[in-house]
């Protein structure tokens, strides 16, 4: 389940968004949700119409029968081919997103069709599955929750709220204007980007359907989470507290050499024996090094002689900074044992070593509870380069530093205090600034979202109420306001208690999922033409976006 802080954070920045689009349709103002499956659904396949453009959309027409069809009836309501065929779509297309980002670590090749390549995953006979295979039941069971629970809603009489509805006024304007610059009227934009036959009327459905799931969801959450008290929680964390603390260190990699194969006639054995003793020079350079260590001082000293390049910023290169167990495991799990080890002290160091490395680690912070941060932030972003390049100028990079520097300035000279931010803030960016003039509540480790050097400053154990920099971030500088460390608010208790609620909600899901009235009747000869149809449609993705450049 999503942090709460997160979904707050997202909902306030789609708010506005939203709000000006309510705006343009003749409303008022309009409230948000943040985690809307349909919403996100829309979001992904009309990011992806964007990026391959519409011509993929066009390339088969369901037709009246497959309209028709029903691939899966859950208790009174149905799913038909063409809805059916846009979920698996939303599966895939978020599925290539995410390998876009995270490379093989996702197991889905980009460039090739999913009904032709096997997935990471196995089936409930551990046998492994196609993507296909995969994302066909990954649509059946969101739809199938969807529609559980849609109908759990209608029991309990919910409605989209008067906000609800301003909140979909936004959207279809947002969609209509999009449409406007396609030349199309909404619906028949999207007819082509979403499903044959659809119409606003029924994208309207869509929406408020999301909302009273949304609304009925929230509800049997706040119900379960007021099953678990603070006592709870604590006794949770009591009884294993390395579970959820975090610690701080320094780690520089010596990275193994691979040994290969001297001529065909040697043995693996004998590869073996070779690899062995290439890894043992290896860890003598890393054991030096750890004898050299003194203090934070001489680890960093050793680093920049270690690694013995011009520039090497040791400071930046390795810290790692308020990790979890989990965070930890890319290094091993000695690693983890040794830094989360009740007897360990700050300023101990070791050598550690998983497949491919051994790791000198040095304990700056030992394991404490993370708690989370109050900040302003307003960012001053590298400018797109005119050959279109992400990659600034140095010319760039000095005239933003410098923006970022006057503003730091210019708020000193107004009284340097929270009030000043904001309304400097306000006054540099007009219209499109935030209500809160740029405050980020309750940021826990990880969540800046500004990069590493953000990251760091934000979370140093020095920092105070009233400190502020202009630093480099992710994409230009941000200037960055302290307000202030809440020390009551624990990253465990959060975390903990989401776990609870998931927890209880899964299970609730998983009764209602047992409920005869609710059982699923698939129709297998829908179900195949729905998978032909996700063919091409996923196909032709591919394609348009090998041609395009996306992938």
């Amino acid at each position: 389940m999503a942090n709460i802080n997160e979904q707050e954070r997202y909902r306030k920045e789609r708010k506005k968004r939203l709000a000006k689009e309510a705006k343009k349709a003749g409303k008022k103002t309009a409230k948000v949700d943040g985690t809307s499956v349909i919403v996100k659904i829309v979001a992904v396949l009309l990011a992806v119409t964007v990026v391959c453009g519409l011509g993929y959309l066009y390339g088969s027409s369901f037709g009246i029968p497959n309209r028709l069809l029903p691939v899966i009836k859950v208790g009174k309501n149905v799913v038909t081919v063409p809805e059916y065929v846009f979920y698996f779509d939303q599966q895939y297309s978020q599925y290539a997103q995410y390998a876009q980002t995270y490379g093989d670590f996702i197991g889905l090749n980009t460039k090739i069709s999913p009904f032709d390549q096997k997935s990471p995953y196995t089936d409930e006979d551990e046998k492994p599955m196609t993507w296909d295979a995969y994302l066909d039941n990954q649509s059946k069971s969101q739809m199938t929750d969807l529609l559980i629970l849609s109908q759990e809603a209608e029991k309990a009489g919910i409605k989209p709220s008067e906000d609800d509805k301003v909140e979909i006024d936004g959207e279809l304007a947002q969609q209509r204007e999009t449409a406007n610059l396609s030349g199309l009227s909404l619906s028949a934009y999207l007819r082509v980007t979403l499903l044959p036959g659809i119409t606003e009327h029924k994208f309207r459905s869509f929406l408020e359907r999301d909302a009273v799931v949304r609304i009925f969801q929230e509800k049997k959450q706040e119900e379960f989470r007021g099953n678990h008290t603070d006592a709870e929680l604590q006794k949770d964390y009591d009884d294993n507290p390395s579970e959820y603390n975090i610690v701080s260190l320094r780690a520089f990699a010596f990275q193994k050499t691979p040994v290969d194969a001297q001529d065909e006639t040697e043995t693996d054995e004998q590869i073996k024996v070779r690899q062995g003793a290439a890894d043992a020079e290896t860890k003598k350079k890393a054991e030096a090094m750890l004898a050299a260590v003194k203090d934070e001082a001489s680890f960093l000293a050793q680093a920049r002689e270690a690694k013995n390049e011009e520039n090497y910023d040791a400071a930046n290169d390795t810290a790692v900074f308020r990790k979890s167990k989990a965070d930890l495991a890319s290094y091993g799990e000695d690693a983890a044992k040794w830094l989360f080890a009740a007897e360990r002290k700050a300023g101990e160091a070791t050598v550690v070593e998983n497949e491919t490395t051994f790791y000198v680690l040095y304990l700056v912070r030992t394991q404490y509870p993370a708690t989370t941060v109050n900040y302003y932030a307003y960012s001053f972003p590298y400018p797109t380069a005119s050959d279109g390049s992400s990659t600034p100028s140095d010319a760039d990079k000095a005239n933003t530093k410098k923006s970022a520097d006057a503003f730091l300035a210019k708020w000193k000279e107004a009284g340097a205090t929270a009030d000043a931010f904001v309304q400097l803030v306000k006054e540099t960016a007009g219209e499109s600034a935030p209500e809160d003039g740029g405050l980020k509540e309750k940021v826990r480790a990880g969540g800046t979202g500004e990069g590493d050097k953000v990251e760091t400053w934000v979370f140093a154990d020095e920092r105070k109420a009233g400190d502020a920099a202009a630093l480099e971030s992710a994409s230009g500088y941000a200037v960055i306001l302290y307000s202030k460390t809440n020390t009551d608010d624990f990253v465990w208790k959060t975390d903990l208690m989401d776990k609870k609620v998931s927890d209880d909600f899964t299970a609730y899901l998983e009764e209602l999922r047992a409920k005869p009235e609710y059982k699923v009747k698939s129709y297998d000869f829908a179900r195949k033409r729905a998978l032909k149809e996700a063919k091409k449609k996923t196909d032709e993705m591919v394609q348009q976006a090998l041609s395009s450049g996306a992938y």
